[in-house]
């Protein structure tokens, strides 16, 4: 494992490296993810401007919770980006198969590919304003507290990085998954930057039980920001769904990989 993580800090270093040769492409892209979630907070803050609470929610509140989501996405995006957009592509048109013969695995191998810098922009973006609103909010923490928002956070990250894995592994079967997952994951997830009690039951039980977004930081935000409710508790499995998730991924697609006879097939 120790030799695994050593080779892929030196493939980003590598990778970076190459890539910021081409200084402006380098920066600009950084930079475009960046205001890309500045603009998004900029909305809940006109939102909020004409309606100063949401169901209970306020501004800060509100920032909190898109920021643990999107925090959680941009460490994920960052790591699995071109994982999740291009494996549809190399498995149609036969590229996958160089993937089979390199000396790594071919699940590690795939990940290794899946890293794309210009998530760094949103990793800043979103730890900035996921700070300011802690300061802001002006909880009282403790260690409990902390230790659920740090392990909480490591569940966000890991349901989103197995939704990454998920959907383009489908295309071992399906040929064609990358659409189901905009429409079941990147569609559906915009729903947690609000609350889920906004919604209708039928929204929350979706992304609850069937599509388990709102383990990503509803649940958590419930508890952490100390809302009443008889789901305050349903934090406590986000680590829990978060390592499901991502280990049924990782078992999805070595099932794929093993199916897999190429596109003459």
């Amino acid at each position: 494992m120790l030799h695994l993580l050593k080779l892929y800090g030196l493939h980003i270093f590598y990778f970076i490296k190459a890539d910021s040769q081409y200084k402006a492409n380098f920066i600009s892209g950084i930079f475009a993810n960046f205001y890309t979630y500045v603009l998004m907070y900029l909305s809940i803050w006109i939102l909020t401007h004409r309606f100063p609470t949401i169901a209970g929610w306020n501004y800060q509140e509100l920032v909190f919770l898109m920021a643990l989501n999107l925090f959680s996405y941009a460490v994920a995006t960052t790591v699995l980006w071109k994982h999740y957009a291009l494996l549809e592509e190399h498995i149609n048109n036969g590229n996958f198969d160089k993937f089979l013969i390199r000396p790594l695995a071919p699940l590690v191998n795939l990940l290794f590919h899946g890293f794309d810098w210009t998530g760094s922009g949103q990793i800043v973006a979103s730890g900035i304003f996921l700070g300011i609103s802690l300061w802001k909010l002006g909880l009282d923490w403790t260690a409990h507290k902390v230790g659920v928002l740090l392990v909480c956070l490591a569940g966000g990250i890991l349901i989103q990085a197995g939704a990454m894995i998920i959907f383009p592994a489908l295309s071992f079967w399906l040929k064609k998954s990358r659409n189901l997952g905009e429409v079941l994951f990147f569609t559906l997830r915009n729903f947690i930057n609000y609350p889920l009690s906004i919604f209708g039951g039928g929204v929350a039980f979706i992304l609850t039980y069937l599509l388990p977004w709102g383990f990503i930081n509803y649940y958590p935000a419930l508890y952490i920001l100390n809302k009443p409710g008889e789901q305050s508790g349903f934090y406590l499995y986000t680590p829990l769904v978060g390592l499901l998730l991502f280990l049924l991924s990782l078992g999805l697609t070595n099932r794929g990989i093993a199916r897999y006879k190429g596109v003459g097939s």
